[in-house]
């Protein structure tokens, strides 16, 4: 069975070559080698993770096959970290393979291919194969959208060209749209889902229903709309399930995240949740870096996969339900822990995506606090009441200093709505609860409406330098609380200028107005700083302390209550 085809960089997205091959040169008919020449493949994408084949598959033996113009000697490496081992080499000509037992390799490493020229050489295709056929899979693809019509389509399209190529068509897809605006006919296999607006949650939960109650699908897979990824990865998916060990045949298959911004840094490979703070695995790893992607290939537990690429069982519904309805934040870290028997992640099953840290949504304070608290609930972690008060602490004064009183606003509501009890939470009407958040929200202006009403100019030229403008907290803002005991007759009187995605103390240190700026979106919205807010928040915070630390464990038990008693999510139960 083809585990997965040798990947060369697409010309309309990543193209820096380090990602796939290390020498030669693109042409048109695949990878040029000249005479003399040595191009390796100790690459993220093409390289063979034998460690993870072994533990987690049923096969035994690997063959490396390659359709190579011209003689060249072809090596098979083991990378430790340190040291490279030849484990093979052969001359090859035309259509030829190599073979690997598993077996007969370490327990640590990646293994790789090099081609050495004797001529000048063009690598047309080539693929990894293993020994066995493997189990029957069938996947549906569910990818959840609201008016993000370009991101969508571009994504579907994608994997309608690929389902077309393909001898036998394994898998079908689910666009649940949640903005009803997706009018395309996208043909046979592609069904669109009209849905209202039950955020990412619902609109996921959605089409995990439509896989499940089909019966023809042995797995899901959540995609976002907004990713970017090789066709390839679906195809390593589908092989890996296929060839899956009993074991580990009810394992989940969780996509690593590379930055869209900058393609070879790799965010995360999946993430734990301590209970406070996420964790997210082998953060900022340059997987161009053979080293790093030895260290990255290492196995290792973790908690949940974001649902920009996640693959599961669909018998983990019957098992264990759908996703809380948590409308956005927080549904896929509470599923993976509570469903996923076992994570498999490995190089090259990967999507590019939008870094997270590097963007702002107005009200996600909201969707944070409340969920979080929920998911505490069930999954503690060893936090009470008085860690969640120091979270709610350190979250307030974040807001505060940043002049955002509407998110201060959002924050105690989220603690309020969670307080108020199961029933109350999750028979919330999510589109109706979400319109009236967004009431508060600040209204994005664009550079041009900026400069009009405010005479700000080059707005982005300074948020360039802003992300490296925070230097640390300093005595003289934790004396003075950010400037809120100084008089404001001692302000400064230029507006400050902010990357709104970073904390910056000093862009609001003495600052009557600041501008908070998306260097991304281009657009950004003014702040003006308020005492009574912020002594109204003071005296809700004091107040919380003794609603935590009385009142907490028990809405808590409620929320298990709940869960445990009524069976909520349980297949069958409407959402």
């Amino acid at each position: 069975m083809l585990l997965y085809n040798i990947t060369f960089p697409k010309n309309d997205f990543c193209v820096d070559n380090r990602l796939y091959f290390r020498g030669g040169e693109l042409c048109g008919g695949g990878l040029s080698v000249k005479k003399g020449e040595t191009v390796t493949f100790d690459t993220f994408f093409n390289c063979f993770s034998h460690t993870k084949y072994s533990k987690y598959t049923i096969v035994n033996e690997v063959t490396l096959k390659l359709d190579l113009e011209g003689r060249a000697d072809i090596s098979l490496y083991l990378y430790d970290g340190a040291e490279h081992k030849l484990l093979a080499e052969k001359e090859f000509t035309e259509n030829d393979e190599i073979c690997l037992k598993l077996s007969d390799l370490d327990e640590k490493g990646i293994v790789y291919f090099a081609i050495k020229a004797k001529e000048d050489c063009v690598l047309r295709s080539g693929g990894w194969y293993g020994d066995a056929d493997g189990n029957d899979v069938r996947i549906g693809i569910v990818i959840c959208t609201y008016k993000r019509e370009e991101y969508v389509k571009r994504n579907i399209r994608s994997l309608v060209e690929f389902r077309n190529g393909l001898q036998e068509r394994f898998f079908d897809v689910f666009a649940v749209d949640n903005g009803q605006t997706l009018d395309e006919d996208f043909g046979d296999g592609i069904t669109v889902i009209p849905n209202e607006n039950t955020g990412g949650s619902g609109g996921f939960t959605r089409g995990m229903q439509e896989v499940r109650r089909l019966g023809e699908y042995t797995h899901f897979l959540l995609m976002d709309d907004d990713i970017v990824f090789d066709v390839n990865t679906i195809w390593r998916t589908y092989a890996l399930l296929c060839l899956l060990n009993d074991e580990y045949k009810n394992a989940s298959i969780g996509g690593a995240m590379l930055l869209a911004n900058s393609p070879h840094i790799q965010m995360e490979m999946g993430a734990d949740w301590n209970g406070v703070k996420l964790f997210p695995h082998r953060k900022r790893v340059d997987v161009r870096n053979a080293r790093e992607i030895v260290e990255n290939e290492a196995d290792s537990a973790y908690d949940y996969n974001g649902w920009f690429y996640t693959c599961m069982p669909v018998s983990t519904i019957d098992k264990y339900g759908y996703p809380l309805p948590l409308f956005i934040k927080c549904d896929d870290m509470e599923y993976g822990l509570r469903a996923a028997e076992h994570w498999i992640s490995m190089s090259g099953i990967s999507v590019w995506h939008e870094d997270f840290d590097v963007k702002y949504v107005p009200g996600i304070e909201y969707y944070n606090n409340r969920n979080e608290l929920i998911f505490n609930s069930y999954f503690p972690k060893g936090k009470g009441a008085f860690a969640n008060y120091i979270k709610l602490l350190v979250r307030v004064g974040r807001q505060l200093v940043m002049q955002r009183y509407y998110a201060v606003d959002l924050i105690f509501r989220a603690y309020e709505d969670f307080f108020k009890g199961p029933d109350f939470v999750f028979n919330l009407n999510g589109e109706k609860n979400h319109k009236d958040i967004r009431r508060n929200f600040p209204v994005f202006l664009s550079e041009e409406e900026l400069s009009a009403e405010y005479s700000i100019k080059e707005a982005n030229d300074y948020i360039n330098l802003s992300a490296v403008a925070n230097k640390g907290i300093k005595l003289k803002h934790i004396v003075t609380l950010n400037g809120y005991l100084i008089p404001k007759c001692f302000y400064k009187k230029e507006m400050s200028k902010v990357n709104m995605a970073v904390f910056n103390v000093d862009g609001f240190f003495m600052r009557k107005k600041v501008l908070q700026f998306n260097p991304i979106t281009g657009k950004g919205f003014v702040t003006e700083i308020k005492k009574a807010p912020f002594v109204k928040a003071c005296f809700k915070v004091f107040g919380y302390f003794f609603k935590m630390m009385f009142c907490y464990r028990g809405t808590s038990k409620k929320y298990r209550s709940y869960f445990d008693e009524t069976e909520y999510n349980k297949v069958g139960v409407k959402l």
